[in-house]
């Protein structure tokens, strides 16, 4: 076994040429712009799927018409003519509950936030992958 001494005093071997060696490059800036593209399109992704749950269904909370039906049949004869008189001769009009408009423009106002910024994320990935591809070449 060689001593501290011995180890110290070899020289290194010359390098051969039977084992090409491979240079390692950092990241550079397509592989930057690329890496922020991703994130973007990941981030707009999980954004449009918590503004998409967040729309209020149409007409939500009206009651089907069978329901409706069991309704109308339990009321008395004079209520059953009221509710003719207030309901339906009138003509049958679906209303949103109130607040729903509201909660429904601001949701779809942030699905066009997150399209903006998928598209930007889209084009920043599209932009890093065309730089790596050109480095590739050269």
């Amino acid at each position: 076994m060689p001593t501290m001494r011995e180890v110290q005093l070899l020289c290194p071997a010359p390098a051969s040429d039977a084992a090409p060696t491979v240079e390692k490059t950092a990241w550079g800036t397509p592989e930057r712009v690329l890496a922020l593209g991703l994130v973007l399109l990941l981030l707009a992704a999980i954004a449009a799927a918590i503004f998409y749950s967040q729309i209020p269904k149409p007409f939500a909370g009206l009651s089907s018409p069978e329901i409706e039906r069991q309704r109308v049949e339990r009321l008395s004869t004079m209520k059953t003519i009221l509710y003719f008189r207030q309901v339906i001769l009138p003509g049958i009009e679906l209303h949103d509950r109130p607040g729903l408009e509201g909660r429904r423009s601001s949701a779809y106002l942030g699905l066009s936030v997150t399209a903006v910024l998928g598209a930007i994320g889209l084009l920043l990935a599209a932009i890093g992958g065309m730089g790596i591809m050109r480095r590739l070449k050269e």
